[in-house]
């Protein structure tokens, strides 16, 4: 592999100017954790653009209090991924609203991890589609709570982003060997089934983090290996 390589799983991971050694190492300037899941809202001083929310009633709204925002987040979930959903019968029988519970608590937006200015009802329906999404990866409560360290890591002490860029070069070759190029292959067809895992790795500051890589390209041989990844 060469150093441009890990780009081909995050475009962020780019190689970067040189830093002189006075120069700080910055925590990354994250995007709102609602341009993540509505990739198409328009900043808040701007009015939200057409066809953002909702045309249609939900018929599901009236039996939950934050039902139109959910109803909101929904439409912009991937029709690959919806299709997944719908054909999950362990979902119907297991809500990932009850299984991610404990691992993505209902007061997630109180915590040091998750930084937001977003009205309750918002929250809370962010809230719910995290869960959702770490459902759609099939997230093991013990991966999301490294996710929740990286992510500290990353904000309290970043690193400069060509020293993560090389240890991600690193640490993909002692995981993959010969078989690095598959596996970027594999973390990319996950990335571009539901976009906005992308933006919540980079919202997070960890497009450029060893282990977060890693860990993309560890669930994207597992959604392989069940048929779920095409």
């Amino acid at each position: 592999m060469n150093d441009n390589d890990a780009s081909v799983l995050f475009p962020s991971m780019q190689p970067d100017a040189p830093r002189t050694e006075s120069e700080p190492v910055q925590a990354p300037n994250e995007p709102s954790v609602e341009s993540v899941l509505y990739p198409s809202t328009q900043p808040k001083a701007q009015p939200t653009a057409p066809g953002t929310m909702a045309t249609t009633a939900d018929p599901n709204a009236g039996q939950n209090p934050n039902g139109r925002e959910v109803e909101r987040i929904r439409n912009s979930v991937p029709s690959e991924v919806q299709a997944l959903r719908d054909g999950d019968s362990d979902r119907a029988m297991f809500s990932p609203q009850k299984t991610y519970e404990s691992a993505i608590p209902d007061d997630i937006f109180d915590a040091e991890s998750v930084e937001s200015e977003l009205p309750p009802e918002t929250q809370a329906a962010v809230l719910y589609e995290y869960r959702e999404l770490a459902a759609d990866h099939g997230l093991s409560h013990t991966e999301i709570g490294r996710l929740h360290q990286r992510i500290l890591a990353q904000r309290n002490d970043p690193a400069p982003p060509e020293q993560q860029q090389a240890q991600a070069l690193q640490r993909l070759s002692e995981v993959y060997g010969p078989d690095v190029q598959e596996a970027l292959a594999d973390a990319n067809r996950l990335l571009d089934r539901d976009p906005r895992t992308k933006n919540a790795i980079k919202a997070w500051g960890l497009g450029n983090d060893p282990e977060t890589i890693v860990l993309v390209a560890q669930v994207a041989r597992r959604e392989k290996a069940r048929g779920r990844l095409k």
